[in-house]
């Protein structure tokens, strides 16, 4: 054999050698390196989890920070809101439902406006005007039954709640 036939089965020799330990390396890692992929797509959903909320977060805090430029920071009081939209034609049975402190110094009320007979229409109206308020109302709970006496007309229940700062007490 000549020198270069020796060099070529060296070659050959190594690079073998080379193919089988990269193989055994490999077999040797695999189970690690997808242990560490699978921490890896972990900490990603983590981390955007993690933004997410922060993102919420910022949302919250700069609500919270416009609510409390506001101008006025009592609700508009419902049965000013009824007279504006019905007039005296119907004036509703206000019943006051609670208030409850919910933070940093607002709480949430909830008051119920029964009309025994009212034109739908303008009921609709008074519904917009108290979600258009400045602090707004928020309509929680909606009944209405037909009144058999005139068309267009009914017996409605709303339940209106929003947040309005607490009065403080000395």
């Amino acid at each position: 054999m000549t020198s270069s036939a020796h060099r070529l089965i060296g070659v050959r020799v190594f690079a073998s050698a080379a193919v089988i330990a990269g193989l055994t390396l490999t077999a040797i890692e695999w189970p690690a390196a997808r242990r560490r992929a699978a921490a890896a797509r972990r900490k990603l959903a983590e981390l955007e989890t993690v933004r997410q909320m922060r993102e919420e977060s910022e949302r919250w805090a700069e609500g919270r920070d416009l609510w409390e430029e506001l101008d006025i920071q009592t609700l508009t009081p419902p049965d000013s809101l009824s007279r504006r939209i019905l007039g005296d034609t119907a004036a509703p049975e206000i019943i006051e439902r609670g208030a409850e402190t919910v933070f940093g110094g607002w709480r949430r009320r909830r008051v119920e406006l029964v009309f025994h007979e009212a034109p739908l229409a303008a009921v609709g109206r008074l519904v917009a005007e108290a979600a258009a308020a400045r602090p707004p109302w928020r309509l929680a709970e909606f009944r209405a039954t037909a009144a058999p006496s005139a068309r267009g007309y009914g017996r409605v229940s709303l339940v209106f709640e929003g947040l309005e700062r607490a009065e403080e007490t000395p």
